[in-house]
């Protein structure tokens, strides 16, 4: 699964952010209006800008002729399945709902498909069930989709979407062993392990606070860094895309990127985190690039 950043699509800076404890279902929420995806040029470049283009505008229209702090969603997926894109983000009480309860607990999910279009596709609903997933995992929330219709009267998000809703609310799997170990990290209290597949271990007297078990990974996770309290915990996969759980703060990901070679490694400091490649290329976020590599 692939995280494109509000950098990624040149998001405009929220007016104002109210961060929530936000442990409820996640909430569908398509178009309305039909947004004709499907004649969209049949390759992913094409896609992917027909997506930015699209949430821009949503983005404009939100703040400038509804008044709100930012565009209404905290996430979305485009109709193809291509990417999971970070609109306010997890833990941001979104302005989608229709209500303050629906606001006030729970991540909403916008599907930009709307009336006079075609069903979305498998693909598409294959990542909104790892978007929910992903967010439930981080987020420390119910891994459960409801529609917007289920907060107040509406016909959002369309009878496609609300009644694949019982597809996604799969049941949790097992809990399962580790299997190759890529990376330990220190917590404030004990340690933690994770394997290829984002299985994490923690040790007697550390908190698990989530990992990727029910997240379809692009590529593999390849290492894993506390964050800078000891109080949360960074994942990286091999493609650049970043996963953070507890108190770690997401400031970028590759996973948008052609890397020339992989990533191999995570390190953490105040502000942000640097991510190297294995031809010694290095990635900053939130922190300052001096040139020189900083694996660990």
């Amino acid at each position: 699964m692939r995280i494109v950043s509000r950098e990624g699509w040149n998001a405009k800076p929220a007016k104002s952010v109210r961060h929530l404890d936000l442990n409820g279902p996640v909430t569908i929420h398509w178009n309305g209006g039909g947004t004709k995806w499907d004649r969209v040029a049949d390759n992913e470049d094409a896609r992917l800008n027909w997506m930015t283009r699209r949430l821009q505008a949503v983005q404009s229209f939100h703040m400038n002729g509804r008044g709100w702090s930012d565009i209404a969603y905290n996430y979305a997926v485009d109709p193809w399945g291509l990417v999971v894109w970070e609109l306010r983000g997890l833990d941001v009480r979104p302005a989608a709902q229709g209500t303050a309860v629906g606001n006030n607990t729970s991540h909403a999910l916008y599907v930009p498909t709307g009336v006079g279009d075609p069903d979305v596709t498998p693909a598409c609903l294959s990542m909104v069930d790892d978007a929910i997933d992903y967010i439930a995992a981080v987020g420390n929330c119910d891994a459960m989709a409801v529609g917007h219709r289920d907060w107040k009267k509406t016909s959002c998000p369309g009878d496609f979407l609300y009644t694949s809703l019982s597809d996604l609310n799969a049941e949790p799997e097992e809990e399962r062993a580790l299997s190759d170990v890529v990376g330990m990290f220190d917590q404030a209290e004990g340690y933690g392990m994770v394997d290829s597949d984002g299985v994490v271990w923690m040790s007697d007297g550390a908190e698990h606070l989530g990992d990727l078990r029910d997240v379809s990974l692009n590529a593999p996770i390849v290492d894993a860094e506390s964050s800078v309290s000891g109080n949360g915990y960074y994942l990286v996969s091999s493609d650049g895309g970043v996963f953070c759980f507890g108190d770690a703060e997401f400031k970028g990901s590759l996973g948008h990127l052609t890397l020339n070679e992989p990533i191999i490694s995570i390190e953490v400091a105040p502000g942000g985190y640097w991510m190297a490649a294995a031809d010694g290329g290095v990635f900053a976020f939130g922190v300052e690039f001096d040139g020189r590599p900083q694996i660990s």
